[in-house]
């Protein structure tokens, strides 16, 4: 082993594992000696002078004590500021920490109930742990996060958990959480950061972007943005179809009931919902990856220009434009002029709301109210499959849905798509009506 090699070895070591101070005293001793012995080699010839053990113990000894003034009895990895209830665990021995504390490589950090942990690593990370956070320390320059929800500066150490390793180059701000299962949720709020999970794969996260481990294992790989969308990204969208239309049809409610505050609050959170739609587009295949945007600049109709560009399926795109269309009556009729209906089936009000609003309107928008109106007779079908007995849950259905003609409407579409012995039972009933 060369002496540079040796050297170099000794300071990885220091760096490390370094953990207990050297009595002074004995420092002083080891240097004085190590002088001594050196000072022989002027009389002394050198291969002599190597077969005493006590030189090669006094060469070593002098490497390391050339180390000592940087690495020499360092015991912290960095520094601890709590708030609230936050202990430490260390050696077997836990304590609470009250004031600005030390920290030691093997360190384990619990933050209780309430409470919060400013930690800083030496010139490498700093980071604010939130409430029942718990990381713990395993080199230098680097945490574990086992659980919980950490913020801060990541400046070239690494944050580790059960999925994986996160690095960054230049200085980059980001959140990291872990769930109890180990799942890990990276978000980058500044600069690019490099996620590697244990089995060596790797991705970069932009500024805004998102990624999710949801379990062990290689991390996605990077798809082309031009591929049709997966089954995920469908559902995904479906989803937030379903939800824009569900707090549209709440502020209208809202609007009728006088409740101007909650028809705001629901509207825009339906318009944010929309938006989002181009998210899913731009994320990769399995979600793993969210890439983020300003939905603040992006209007419904590029929602519908993004997602035509990526898919042809009429279901997906009809059902689309029918919610960028209810959204435009919803926030350009700020005085809808009739009552709703509480028939106690609320799969009924929101088909009764729908035709209410959309009644006056021209025929293609309309149609788009159609659409919407065909998925809540599609949704008390499968209500209605659903059900212990479905004889039984038609008549209670029967029961409540009002006789009128929005009413035989609803119930007419209904049993167009049962089977024929309860399409036959729903048309007894309905015929027998006044």
């Amino acid at each position: 082993m060369g002496f540079e090699k040796l050297q170099q070895r000794l300071r990885d070591f220091f760096i490390e594992e370094t953990s207990h101070s050297i009595d002074p005293t004995q420092v002083a001793r080891i240097r004085e000696r190590t002088l001594v012995e050196f000072s022989r080699k002027k009389t002394t010839p050198f291969f002599l002078f190597w077969k005493s053990s006590w030189v090669r113990s006094a060469v070593v000894g002098a490497i390391v004590l050339s180390l000592l003034p940087i690495f020499g009895g360092e015991q912290s990895a960095g520094e601890l500021q709590p708030d609230g209830l936050v202990e430490i665990v260390r050696d077997g021995k836990v304590f609470v920490a009250t004031d600005n504390t030390s920290l030691r490589v093997g360190d384990q950090i619990l933050v209780g109930n309430n409470s919060s942990a400013r930690i800083q690593l030496k010139k490498s990370l700093e980071t604010v742990l939130g409430e029942k956070a718990e990381v713990r320390i395993p080199r230098r320059n680097s945490l574990f996060l086992v659980r919980g929800t950490l913020d801060g500066d990541l400046m070239g150490g690494a944050i580790e958990t059960s999925r994986g390793k996160i690095n960054a180059t230049e200085r980059a701000v980001l959140n990291v959480s872990v769930s109890g299962s180990g799942e890990t949720h990276v978000r980058p709020r500044e600069n690019d950061v490099l996620v590697t999970s244990w089995d060596k794969t790797k991705t970069v996260l932009v500024e805004g972007e998102e990624l999710r481990l949801y379990a062990d294992g290689a991390l996605p790989p990077e798809m082309p943005q031009n591929v049709n969308l997966s089954s995920a990204q469908i559902l995904a969208i479906q989803a937030k179809l379903l939800i824009a239309r569900t707090k549209a049809l709440n502020a209208v409610e809202a609007h009728l009931q006088q409740d101007t505050a909650t028809a705001a609050s629901e509207l825009k959170s339906a318009g944010r919902t929309f938006r989002s739609v181009v998210q899913v587009l731009k994320s990769s295949r399995d979600l793993q990856v969210l890439r983020r945007e300003n939905l603040n600049l992006i209007t419904r109709t590029e929602v519908i220009k993004r997602l035509s560009a990526r898919t042809d399926r009429t279901n997906l795109l009809q059902n689309t434009l029918a919610v960028k269309t209810l959204l435009d009556v919803v926030e350009q009729e700020r005085d809808p002029q009739f009552l709703t209906t509480d028939s106690g089936l609320l799969i009924f009000n929101r088909y009764s709301l729908l035709q209410r609003l959309f009644a006056p309107l021209p025929e293609r928008q309309r149609y788009h109210g159609r659409i919407l109106q065909d998925q809540y007779v599609d949704a008390l079908v499968k209500q209605i499959f659903n059900a212990n007995s479905a004889k039984e849950e038609i008549l209670f259905i029967t029961s409540v849905v009002p006789q009128s003609g929005a009413g035989r409407q609803f119930l007419q579409q209904v049993a167009n798509k049962l089977p024929k012995d309860l399409q036959e039972q729903l048309d007894k009933i309905v015929a027998h009506w006044g």
